[in-house]
């Protein structure tokens, strides 16, 4: 009888939850893809939601569903319509671009398979840094030499894995990481690459200390990102990279959207815009 009651007060409480989902939020929770691609939730095999599935699925829209308001209110488009973007030049574009992937799970699915394979581009790209290392730096380097290179395969590793995220919080994480990594790529590692012994030996702490520094700031990011419903917010989190240490040093001129821009190119190029705007 008690059990009764419980499940009873629960499935009530579930059910004053739902009544602050908008109609449109009820329409997009109603396509089994949009619960799948958009909001990450693995569907069960059988039709019956489970209640803790169901909760799940309530809860993650009453977040999502502030951050498509917010995202159309940064992009200036009132209506939630799906929109074409061609590229990233400033807030108002990636503002768009998200709130298109919301709407569409057909977009957020190809969204996040493409940004899986900038994740894998960049692994390798990173692993590269790892063999020149291995192959040029024949003398062990006090504080560099089997301190940078496990961290590197790790960056690698990590993207590998980040690769295979889905859904809303699965982008927005292989997007933040590979914002990091890309800016330590061109910061740093290319400096490693094109000058060298010398470059290492002159900036061992500054090397291993400020990479270790900005991939730190994933770790934040990771945690932000579950709760942040303001686009805007995100990508000022983002730029904490000009606050950092390595910034200071590195002599690179980092752009928040600039990079942004440049993760997204290759996503941009393979979605596949006019069947999300017939629908």
């Amino acid at each position: 009888m008690n059990n009764t009651k419980i499940l009873l007060r629960e499935e009530i409480n579930l059910s004053n939850k739902k009544m602050l989902l908008s109609e449109q939020s009820l329409a997009l929770i109603g396509d089994s893809q949009y619960v799948k691609h958009v909001l990450g939730i693995e569907m069960p095999l059988v039709e019956y939601y489970s209640f803790e599935t169901r909760k799940k699925i309530i809860e993650e829209q009453i977040k999502m569903q502030d951050v498509l308001v917010n995202a159309a209110r940064l992009s200036g488009i009132a209506t939630f319509t799906v929109n074409i973007v061609n590229s990233i030049k400033n807030l108002k574009d990636i503002a768009t671009l998200v709130k298109d992937l919301i709407l569409s799970p057909d977009l957020m699915a190809q969204a996040t398979e493409a940004l899986g394979g900038v994740c894998r581009d960049l692994s390798k790209k990173v692993l590269g840094v790892v063999t020149w290392i291995k192959t040029n730096v024949k003398v062990a380097i006090d504080g560099f030499t089997g301190l940078f290179e496990p961290m590197l395969e790790h960056v690698s590793q990590t993207l590998l894995s980040l690769a295979n995220k889905t859904g809303w919080l699965g982008f927005l994480s292989m997007l933040g990481f590979c914002v990091y990594v890309e800016y330590l790529y061109q910061a740093v590692f290319v400096k490693i690459l094109q000058k060298g012994v010398d470059y290492i030996s002159k900036g061992v702490d500054f090397l291993f200390s400020g990479t270790n520094e900005v991939l730190n700031m994933f770790k934040g990011f990771s945690e932000f990102i579950v709760n942040a419903l303001d686009i805007s917010k995100i990508i000022d989190f983002l730029g904490g990279i000009l606050h950092s240490a390595i910034y200071k040093k590195a002599e690179y001129a980092f752009s928040v959207i600039g990079t942004v821009a440049v993760i997204l190119a290759p996503v941009i190029k393979k979605l596949y815009w006019a069947k999300a705007i017939k629908k």
